[in-house]
């Protein structure tokens, strides 16, 4: 670089110059041409590649009430010649649960009630263990075939969720019971996936180096990829399904992108300009109506908080549980 640098001063002296202005601003040119020529060379290919990407428009989200919807979207691209991939998010899009206390609606609005970082922390942990215990059902009835459909057509499935890290056990098992079996997924590799288990913040910043992401302050919660799931932490999609798809073996055409947090979907729409796919947003609203209804209904959430603490009293009664340290 120190090299680049003197011959970036040489030129300025040649241009300034009164003497020499006149018959030296092309030899200067040159120069710089030459410096700018041999600093690219010098780059990496993935960074050389980033310089030519061309940035797409942020894409319209789709609502949707079925996820057939996206998925026979996917299939018709794929029909076309098209790669595709699908990235499902899995509360209230893929599975869902049967009561409110755990539920998606649930951790939604407690997070409402103060977003601070002690609170969320302590909600992650308390919806951990409610993930853990409860019973999840298939948001549709046929969401396991939909599932397998675009796997038998050579589709590759991704979920992505908020969950935390702890969660991959449960989250495998939930997804297993219901049938639906992301395992063929491609394996995620660098630049994210460097190491086995948990990835930290220093791995997140040196895969969005790599791709010439800017991340904002402050340390990353760690993520999990493997066997076709990916638990962010309650981290942006958006920035997560970007690392995730420069950390693939493939390279693919378009990116179907399904949830049911609209929050998220806007993160992946804002994220969707430097992806290099072309990213399909899908907005997925079949719980919409319920999850309103229960952020109105001041009884049905008082309901919820007595339930949590007679659980809670009568476990932290006879074990010691993360959810009794609060």
């Amino acid at each position: 670089m120190k090299r680049f640098t003197k011959r970036f001063i040489f030129a300025d002296r040649l241009i300034g110059s009164s003497e020499t202005k006149g018959k030296n601003v092309k030899k200067a040119i040159c120069f710089l041409g030459l410096a700018a020529l041999m600093m690219t060379a010098a780059l990496p290919a993935e960074a050389k590649k980033r310089q030519r990407t061309t940035y797409q428009p942020v894409p319209t989200y789709i609502s949707v009430t079925d996820l057939a919807t996206p998925v026979q979207a996917a299939l018709s691209a794929k029909a076309k010649g098209r790669n595709v991939i699908v990235i499902f998010d899995i509360d209230n899009t893929l599975l869902t649960m049967p009561q409110d206390l755990g539920s998606d609606t649930w951790f939604n609005w407690q997070r409402s009630q103060d977003d601070s970082d002690d609170a969320f922390d302590a909600l992650l942990r308390n919806n951990t263990f409610f993930l853990q215990a409860s019973t999840m059902t298939p948001t549709q009835a046929d969401s396991a075939a939909l599932v397998r459909q675009l796997q038998a057509a050579g589709i590759p499935v991704y979920a992505l969720s908020a969950r935390g890290t702890a969660l991959r056990g449960a989250t495998e098992a939930a997804l297993k019971a219901n049938g639906i079996d992301l395992t063929r997924a491609p394996e995620c590799g660098p630049p994210l996936c460097i190491r086995r288990g948990d990835l930290r913040d220093k791995e997140i910043r040196y895969a969005a180096r790599w791709v010439g992401l800017k991340l904002p302050a402050g340390p990353y919660r760690p993520v999990t990829v493997s066997d076709g799931v990916m638990l962010v932490n309650g981290q942006d999609k958006g920035v997560m399904l970007n690392l995730l798809l420069r950390s693939l073996p493939a390279r693919y055409n378009d990116v179907y992108f399904v949830d049911d947090t609209f929050h998220n979907v806007e993160n992946v729409q804002n994220a969707s300009p430097r992806i290099t796919a072309k990213v399909h947003p899908y907005s997925y609203e079949r719980y919409w109506p319920d999850a309103e209804a229960f952020m109105k209904d001041a009884p049905r959430q008082a309901k919820s908080d007595e339930e949590f603490a007679r659980i809670k009293a009568s476990l932290c009664a006879a074990v010691r549980a993360h959810i009794c340290e609060q």
